[in-house]
C-alpha cells in the first residue's frame, strides 16, 4: 500500500497532515487499518510503504506494528519500494497493490496483481467501517389457522375434575 497516498484520501487523517503532525495521521491511518482488520473478519495482511524516515534521523527501515508491515523507503522512493515487493513476492498475482500513481499501477498491472485505488480503498474501509451491524431479524404476529387455534386452546384449558 502506498500510505502517504492512502492517507490523504481520509478527511482526518489529511487535517493531521495539513497541520504537519506526520505522527498523529500515520498511527491514524494504523488504527483505521487495524480496526478494518478487525470488522473484515476474513485473513488480510497489510504492507505500508512510507517515503521518508519514520523520524528525523531515524534509521528504521522496517517494523510490524498490530500485524502490519512498515516500511520506510529513507532515500528510496515508496513507489520505488513497492515495485520492488511486486517483484520479489513468490505469487506477485495474489497482492492488491493500493495506490493511485499510475507507475506503481501499471507495474502491478504487468504482474497481475490486483488493484484498487486510494480512492476506492478508502470507500472500501469506510463502507466496512460503518456498516450497520446485521440485526436479528423479528418475527411478525404468527397467523394461525382456526383448527390451530381451537387445537391450541384446547392445550391450555384446564381439565374439570
Amino acid at each position: 500500500m502506498d500510505a502517504f497516498n492512502v492517507l490523504y484520501k481520509f478527511p482526518e487523517l489529511e487535517e493531521h497532515m495539513a497541520h504537519g503532525r506526520l505522527i498523529e495521521a500515520r498511527l491514524g491511518l494504523l488504527r483505521i487499518l487495524s480496526e478494518f482488520q478487525v470488522k473484515w473478519k476474513k485473513p488480510i495482511r497489510f504492507h505500508l510503504f512510507f517515503d521518508g524516515k519514520k523520524n528525523k534521523g531515524d534509521l528504521t527501515e522496517k517494523e510490524t506494528i498490530a500485524g502490519m508491515e512498515v516500511y520506510f523507503s529513507h532515500d528510496l522512493s515508496a513507489d520505488y519500494m513497492i515495485k520492488q515487493a511486486i517483484k520479489s513476492h513468490p505469487r506477485p498475482a495474489d497482492l492488491r497493490i493500493v495506490s493511485s500513481d499510475k507507475q506503481v499501477l501499471g507495474s502491478a498491472k504487468k504482474w497481475k496483481c490486483e488493484l484498487q485505488t486510494s480512492e476506492e480503498f478508502q470507500k472500501w474501509v469506510d463502507g466496512i467501517l460503518n456498516a450497520e451491524p446485521p440485526q436479528p431479524e423479528k418475527e411478525d404476529n404468527v397467523k394461525l389457522s382456526p383448527g390451530d387455534v381451537r387445537y391450541w386452546l384446547g392445550q391450555f384449558r384446564r381439565k374439570q375434575p
